[in-house]
């Protein structure tokens, strides 16, 4: 049973003629006359008398017409409520990304994209980078902002490569002026956050024989700066907290580099709802600006 043969059914009834549902529908008196035939060996019973003056429903057809109506009903107010849906009139988007991208990103995302679609409504998460790729998996998230080693598996739309730099007491200046190697590392008293997925850090300093002073669990790139500040020892922070005018420390690159990737995973990649590709397109735009004031600065 299709949609296309009960339209056909229904006006063939109320015009009285496969001739003339035929010729509103743009076909054949035989496509029609094929068409009610399906129809009327998949239910099992006649739907029309055929007689010279024209088609008549039979008593099982004029049973369950209402349904047939109802049936099609339905599926007009279902189609108009995708249609709605597609023009942006409302929608939900539920995304999550971690503490840094939190706090330095998603206020200016969230605020232009309120500007320019005022009815979808955002649904905002925080959480530690596995964490987030764990809400996607539960559909709780439909897109997550987090970094490229925790999502094996997962489509990974990279958005922006990071420098880890080391952030150290005021006072402290490396041996060339310029960057912190890994024996002044070993020499300082180094911390680190422990939460899972920090594995750049922790590839870094396994490579390079670096001795950890402490682990932290917290998901607060704050308390590290606020320990350093407090000259407790060094640690290993992303540059987009690096420069918190809230602590007196002072930031130096690593030497060698060591940096991450930054970027997105969908919970249904092909079948992005219109509201989540527009946010999808916001944060693409929102960290290309990033990129080019960044181009800018370094340009000077």
């Amino acid at each position: 049973m299709t949609v296309y043969a009960l339209n056909i059914f229904t006006l063939a009834a109320e015009r009285g003629s496969f001739i003339k549902a035929a010729s509103e529908l743009n076909l054949t008196p035989s496509a029609v006359s094929h068409a009610i035939v399906n129809l009327e060996k998949e239910f099992g019973f006649p739907l029309f008398f055929r007689r010279k003056s024209g088609p008549v429903l039979t008593e099982n057809a004029k049973k369950i017409m209402p349904f047939v109506h109802e049936f099609l009903n339905d599926r007009e107010r279902l189609m108009q409520e995708v249609s709605r849906i597609q023009k942006l009139d409302n929608g939900i988007v539920r995304i999550g990304a971690f503490h840094s991208v939190s706090v330095e990103w998603m206020p200016g995302i969230l605020k232009k994209f309120a500007e320019k679609t005022p009815d979808i409504e955002v649904r905002f998460y925080r959480g530690i980078y596995r964490e987030l790729v764990t809400m996607i998996q539960g559909n709780i998230l439909d897109i997550a902002l987090t970094v490229e080693t925790v999502c094996a598996g997962y489509e990974f739309l990279p958005l922006w490569k990071e420098p880890l730099v080391c952030i150290t007491p005021k006072e402290f200046i490396p041996r060339n002026g310029i960057s912190v190697t890994p024996e002044e590392l070993s020499e300082n008293k180094l911390y680190l956050q422990a939460q899972d997925g920090n594995f750049e850090a922790e590839s870094y300093i396994k490579r390079h024989g670096v001795k950890v002073y402490s682990y932290l669990n917290v998901d607060d790139d704050n308390m590290m700066l606020a320990l350093v500040d407090q000259g407790a020892g060094f640690s290993i922070v992303p540059e987009m907290v690096a420069y918190n005018k809230n602590y007196n420390t002072a930031v130096y690159p690593l030497e060698p580099k060591l940096e991450r990737t930054i970027g997105m995973i969908f919970a249904a990649q092909r079948f992005l709802s219109p509201a989540v590709k527009l946010m999808k397109k916001e944060i693409q735009e929102y960290v290309s600006e990033l990129s080019d004031d960044r181009k800018h600065m370094m340009a000077e």
